[in-house]
């Protein structure tokens, strides 16, 4: 008689025996934490952290797959996203990464920081890590410490289907269409106790459709844009996230963002044109007041001989394929200059250009080729037409 392997059901039976030595572990661990202060606001040997208030901590847990594959997983992709929202560009925001298997890190983490009663804490997960996300909201309960929001991303476990008392809201993103882990009780958690539970498939099924990838599964729902952009959402809501008084100059941030781009190794930045009420020329939908358009341009050349230096044209490549970064860049200005509805980016002496239009709710967003063959006589706002799109 042959004997048959599944190569996934052998994966996911040592990903089993790995949970459970790791709650075993974690048994251990809590023990000997609590030997540390019960509560986060208590003194510790720390002495050169900042005594301020409003501080943002954000704890996220990857899956188990990010320790058995050599890739950028999906939570990093998040954190990376979080960390480039202009929103939360001005506050002391911190966001570490953790494996789904190190909740004592995550703890030790959370113990240096002593935060106070108006820091915001806020713990994502997925897979295992939306398991771990639980496992921590009840350790700081322990401690009284509050979280202020916990989201798990079709959560993986034994511990994860209550949402601990101390969690001030929790978000519990799903898909139902792919279940990959079929040992016992170790599958998808389409419910969580006193969790908002969302099938995304269902929920944002449009805008899966429009981003060419619906349905998610258990492998792609963390990597998925469009969850990212919910999170973050949900994660400015939580913050109530609001433009500080006074702003800052529209001047200052457009010299901070030229700046940015120099430090990263392009030889000139410098403003081409800053064009007074010409947005809507041409366009129709503009759905803000706003009407300037400000361009941007990154030069390889030093200015003298006009040759172009190949790393320093490698690198304006690698900025302008950065839809994260170019974003960014235009949401701080649009933030700070109140009338500015278009911010472009584009490269000397080409057609190359890159151009980011405000959307109603203030942030910016990539503009699109319209694919049509003659010229229209008017664009939809969002839209271009021309050479940068052959």
């Amino acid at each position: 008689m042959t004997i048959k392997f599944n190569p996934t059901e052998i994966l996911y039976t040592f990903s089993l025996l790995a949970l459970i030595t790791s709650q075993q572990l974690n048994t251990k661990t809590d023990n000997q934490v609590q030997a540390t202060p019960t509560n986060f606001i208590a003194q510790t040997q720390e002495t050169n952290i900042p005594s301020r208030q409003n501080r943002v901590v954000i704890i996220v847990f990857t899956g188990f797959a990010s320790q058995t594959l050599n890739e950028i997983t999906g939570m990093q992709k998040l954190v990376d996203a979080l960390r480039q929202e202009a929103k939360l560009d001005r506050l002391d925001l911190k966001i570490p990464i953790f494996a789904w298997n190190e909740k004592k890190d995550a703890i030790n983490y959370l113990s240096n920081l002593r935060l106070n009663n108006n820091d915001k804490l806020i713990v994502i997960g997925h897979s295992y890590g939306g398991d771990t996300a639980i496992l921590l909201a009840k350790e700081l309960k322990k401690r009284n410490r509050r979280v202020d929001l916990l989201v798990q991303v079709d959560s993986v476990g034994s511990s994860d289907d209550v949402l601990p008392s101390n969690v001030a809201k929790g978000i519990n993103y799903y898909q139902a269409d792919d279940n990959p882990i079929s040992l016992g009780r170790f599958k998808v958690q389409q419910e969580v106790i006193n969790s908002t539970n969302l099938d995304v498939n269902s929920v944002f099924r449009n805008e899966l459709i429009s981003n060419n990838s619906y349905p998610l599964n258990h492998g792609s729902i963390d990597d998925s844009n469009v969850i990212h952009q919910a999170i973050i959402q949900q994660v400015l809501n939580t913050i109530a996230v609001k433009n500080p008084t006074p702003q800052a100059s529209c001047q200052a941030t457009v010299d901070k963002v030229m700046q940015e781009i120099r430090s990263k190794g392009v030889r000139r930045v410098w403003i081409y044109r800053l064009s007074k009420g010409t947005a809507n020329e041409g366009r129709i939908g503009n759905p803000t007041n706003r009407t300037d358009e400000l361009h941007i341009i990154l030069s390889p050349y030093n200015g003298i001989n006009w040759i172009p230096d190949p790393k320093n044209n490698q690198i304006i490549e690698n900025i302008m394929a950065s839809q994260i970064l170019m974003k960014s860049w235009a949401d701080k200005i649009v933030v700070n200059c109140n009338n500015t509805a278009i911010v472009s980016f584009g490269v000397d002496q080409t057609d190359w250009t890159e151009s980011y239009y405000v959307q109603s709710d203030g942030t910016t967003k990539l503009m699109e080729c319209l694919k049509v063959s003659t010229p229209p006589s008017i664009l939809p706002w969002g839209k271009i037409w021309g050479q940068q799109c052959l």
